[in-house]
């Protein structure tokens, strides 16, 4: 009886309590430690709930960091400098770099209109003028 209370309560988790009921009590010590509750199985639940409760935490702190990823992402850009000079082109002719004020006295003197174009540094293309927001 003593083995067997044994075997039982160290499977149970309750260390040698279960050879000194069989001991003790005999069969009657060894239904005892039969019906107690298995400490070992308590313990692995209380550890899986605990790294479940821990997964969920760093799930919910990533998901705040993509959260303000994404708040930053969305954010509207700070106006750029533009630059003094554009370089202009018109009816096909690159007519080179320009203050952007020589540039509007040409179109209010109508050298310019606002289809020719301008190259944008930024999109690496050409643009209509009337895009450009140097001479707004």
């Amino acid at each position: 009886m003593i083995v067997i209370g044994r075997i039982i309560s160290h499977a149970k988790g309750r260390g040698s309590m279960g050879e000194w009921l069989a001991f003790l009590l005999g069969p009657l010590g060894v239904l005892i430690i039969l019906a107690m509750t298995n400490l070992k199985k308590e313990e692995e639940e209380k550890s899986k709930k605990f790294q479940a409760a821990r997964q969920m935490q760093l799930q919910q702190a990533q998901l705040r960091a993509m959260e303000n990823l994404n708040m930053i992402a969305m954010a509207p850009l700070p106006p750029r400098e533009i630059s003094k000079n554009l370089r202009i082109a018109s009816g096909g002719v690159d007519l080179g770099e320009m203050p952007a004020a020589t540039v509007k006295m040409m179109l209010q003197s109508g050298k310019l209109n606002l289809q020719d174009h301008y190259f944008d540094r930024d999109a690496n293309e050409w643009m209509p003028l009337d895009c450009c927001t140097a001479l707004a």
